[in-house]
């Protein structure tokens, strides 16, 4: 047992397995300590309408004008001390009256007191103060301000007897006096989050359009703030909590999840994706509904979330519900229009940040250190229902890093990670490619090891700390080469104990377990399902990352592309106004496809927020500071994108027009059209993606009818750098063939071998047309032919791109693309006989 200052952490005395040693605390200690209270002497301002950056005070080190000090009655160490906010530094624009400030903090109180130093005591004694106005005219009399990014005061011509005074507390929550985060290693190319227009013909169109349906038919207002209202003070809200945020008398039994506010969060994942792109009214409506309901819950001191406070330690709380929420409410932010009503969605995020790195208000904050405790060694004083074993380094952190990496990072959310949940030990057995830091790791192996690997990443470009990068990599070809199956999906899940490999549901490297139906048992016994769509968003975001880094690096945007394709749109409903609608949590890949879910469960979440986020794949665009416009053609779906270069303020449209995935000789050339509505050409450089699933070999580019204006190895880019005219078109013809893939994991059948076929990026699925195809002793469908040969029995079915047909046994079996299979039997991987 360690103790922490005034908070306890109980960390377990023997670390668990696999020789990995004991985490240090002390460093840990040492900074709970040092960061208890942040006394700063300079605050960041700006002044409007010019934003010149200002200080308060002047020079570092030079005096202040102090009010007066608090001593804490317990320890006897002063607390707070207040500047005044009067001079600013000597090359900023005077302040003009009526001209105003824009400082940190926003209205939090407002009464009459007769002092300034009453005035001062009741900032004081609310935590969530950071300044306070006191006037002897007018009705305010005391004003009291919490954080926010933005609050506005007017400047007043300076008296003798200070009339209008605002000061400034010193000792404020933790994170107000942070510095803005900014990128040790900035990206190389830019995220598209506007201008990309999905075409009506392509597959990602008809994603979207079933997740615009899956987002009206599942979620309604009342229910998705019921939690928040609540925890606001509304005893009794209107309409009922559903799905994963059901509760049974406030504790997680049976099918009642209890994770508050995961609903609101998952809706506003999607939609927030979905409204970047596309303009819809009655999805707009619901989509500011939760927003402002969501708003009018915040509390005084930053608080957001649909949890209370003193429930942070419930569950998955500090973990997956808060890191829900953020996600969800940055995915709004970028679909809210500038001047909507403050705290936008991004600000909200900030404050519930802030308000959990601060052991002031969130006095649980030392209970996260790693390792969390699983709920089989769960101290009584905290209760049963205490922790998770998907603990905050696994599932949390990304929280910090998505906020650090944003508009509104800070430093100290860097320092939080770093601080206080890095694994130093985990990261060195990734880096080291030691596999066991993946289906061992300590607590609870599974997929979501992955969103600790996306926010290891963020903290790679925020530090330039090349220990992250290596530990990166590591785990990337790790995953890519053992954990991960044909066509993309996920090849480890939870299920496992943490502790005992003799106990729980274990997934070795290239087990790639197959055990799809309800009734399937595998060698290992149990059920081992793998696939989880959450997994492969993360696997999709993970290597979006890479891409900003490295863009000229193919095979990210090939780990990216087949998992959209095979995993992200194989998880919807079939059509629009299907009898359901929903989305998959696992996508099985032997015996039928998982029933679709539409309760809110975390593959919904993070589905819908894929779905959303679709047009942000097919392209890149340079950084607006780069001294050379250039667009990323990515995935070669039929769409289009528009962007303005803010250097030359030049308009310029790539349109792709395609049938992908649909090859020739069933679809047209692929053409990327260049337009601009300038008379003079206009330099930029066009990166075409030459997939490797086109080569192996060398493919040729034409540009304005020259088929072989230059050429490219598969599995690169090539970078078309020329001063355009309007209208000028890049042709290609990207060559697909049927790539078998022998089956090596533990769900192998005696005498037979097991192959999987991918056509081009397109993972295919065997549909038998009778079920008497079906060989349930072997629970295998076989196929009399030599699987290294398709080309040789698989026959192309004439106007049905993607298909193939073959015949068995006097019946007929179907290749299909995985991602138009609903209901019917099939399997990804049927049987052929040994030796063929």
């Amino acid at each position: 047992m360690v103790y922490l200052g005034k908070w306890t952490t109980l960390l377990a005395l023997c670390w668990p397995v696999h020789g990995v040693p004991l985490p240090s605390v002390n460093t840990r200690r040492s900074w709970l300590e040092s960061a208890k209270y942040t006394v700063h002497d300079r605050v960041r301002l700006s002044v409007a309408p010019n934003n010149h950056g200002v200080w308060v005070g002047g020079p570092a080190g030079q005096p202040h004008r102090q009010l007066q000090s608090h001593v804490d009655p317990v320890t006897g160490r002063p607390t707070d001390s207040f500047v005044r906010i009067e001079t600013v530094c000597s090359t900023c624009p005077p302040l003009q009256d009526g001209g105003g400030l824009t400082v940190e903090g926003a209205d939090l109180s407002t009464s009459t007191t007769p002092t300034r130093d009453s005035c001062a005591s009741l900032c004081t004694e609310n935590h969530a103060c950071v300044a306070f106005t006191w006037s002897t005219h007018g009705t305010s009399g005391c004003r009291l301000h919490r954080h926010s990014e933005q609050y506005s005061v007017a400047a007043t011509p300076k008296s003798a007897d200070g009339t209008s005074q605002y000061w400034l507390r010193k000792s404020a929550p933790l994170g107000t006096a942070s510095p803005p985060s900014a990128l040790a290693v900035p990206y190389l190319i830019d995220v598209p989050t506007h201008g990309v227009v999905l075409l009506n013909t392509s597959a990602f169109a008809h994603s979207m359009d079933l997740s615009i349906d899956y987002l009206l038919r599942v979620y309604n207002l009342d229910e998705m703030l019921w939690w928040f209202r609540h925890r606001a003070g509304d005893a009794s809200p209107p309409g009922t909590p559903t799905g994963w945020d059901r509760c049974d008398q406030n504790l997680r039994n049976g099918s009642a999840m209890c994770l508050k506010g995961t609903v609101a969060s998952a809706f506003l994942m999607g939609a927030g994706g979905v409204l970047r792109w596309r303009d819809h009214t009655v999805l707009r409506q619901l989509f500011e509904g939760v927003v402002d309901g969501i708003r009018a819950a915040v509390a005084h001191d930053g608080f957001a979330a649909a949890f209370a406070p003193n429930e942070t330690m419930y569950r998955e709380n500090p973990s997956y519900v808060t890191s829900w929420l953020i996600h969800g409410l940055l995915e709004a932010d970028v679909a809210t229009p500038v001047g909507s009503p403050a705290p936008r969605p991004i600000q909200i995020a900030r404050g519930m940040i802030d308000w959990f790195s601060a052991p002031q208000t969130n006095t649980l904050l030392p209970e996260f250190l790693p390792p969390d405790r699983t709920t089989s060694n769960i101290p009584s004083m905290f209760g049963n229902n205490t922790g998770h074993q998907i603990y905050l380094i696994s599932q949390g952190i990304i929280h910090h890093t998505r906020m650090a990496t944003g508009p509104l990072g800070r430093a100290r959310d860097t320092e939080v990670v770093q601080s206080l949940y890095e694994e130093d030990e985990w990261l060195a057995q990734l880096a080291a490619k030691n596999e066991s830091g993946v289906w061992e790791k300590q607590w609870f192996p599974h997929n979501y090891e992955l969103t600790a690997f996306e926010a290891y990443l963020d903290m790679y470009s925020l530090t330039g700390d090349a220990r992250y990068h290596d530990a990166m990599v590591g785990a990337w070809e790790m995953f890519r080469e053992s954990f991960i199956h044909v066509g993309g999906s996920m090849a480890i899940n939870e299920g496992s104990d943490g502790l005992d490999t003799s106990k729980g549901l274990w997934y070795p490297p290239k087990s790639y377990y197959l055990e799809g139906d309800p009734e399937d048992v595998g060698p290992a016994g149990g059920r081992h399902v793998t696939g989880e769509t959450c997994g492969s968003v993360f696997w999709i975001k993970f290597n979006q990352r890479f891409h900003r880094l490295h863009p000229s690096d193919e095979r990210y945007t090939a780990e990216i592309e087949r998992s959209l394709l095979n995993i992200g749109i194989a998880n919807q409903a079939p059509r629009v106004g299907a009898p359901q609608t929903g989305i998959r949590y696992f996508a099985l890949l032997h015996g039928h496809k998982e029933t679709m879910t539409n309760i809110s469960t975390c593959c919904e979440g993070q589905g819908t927020r894929l779905h959303g986020s679709l047009p942000e794949y097919v392209y890149s665009t340079s950084v607006p500071a780069a001294a050379k416009a250039a667009i990323y053609v990515n995935i070669y779906m039929a769409a289009a994108i528009t962007v303005t270069y803010p250097l030359t303020h030049e308009i310029v449209t790539v349109t792709t027009t395609s049938d992908f995935p649909a090859p020739q000789p069933f679809g047209r050339p692929i053409t990327v059209t260049v337009t601009h509505g300038s008379m003079s050409p206009m330099t930029l450089t066009v990166h075409c993606r030459i997939p490797a699933w086109a080569g192996p070999g060398s493919i040729a580019v034409g540009l304005n009818g020259n088929a072989r204006y230059a050429t490219a190895t598969a599995g690169s880019y090539l970078a078309i750098q020329r001063d355009w005219q309007s209208g000028d078109a890049i042709t290609l013809s990207l060559p697909m063939k049927l790539t078998p893939t022998r089956y090596v994991g533990l769900n192998r059948i005696n005498g037979s071998e097991r192959y999987a076929f991918e056509y081009g990026p397109t993972l295919l699925a065997a549909v038998p047309s009778s079920p008497t195809l079906w060989n349930n002793a072997t629970n295998c469908l076989h196929i009399p032919h030599s699987p290294t040969t398709p080309d040789t029995w698989l026959t192309p079915i004439k106007g049905s791109p993607l298909h193939f047909s073959v015949a068995v046994g006097g019946s007929t079996v179907v290749f299909m693309p995985y991602f138009e299979v609903d209901d019917q039997l099939m399997t990804v991987f049927p049987c052929f006989p040994s030796g063929a």
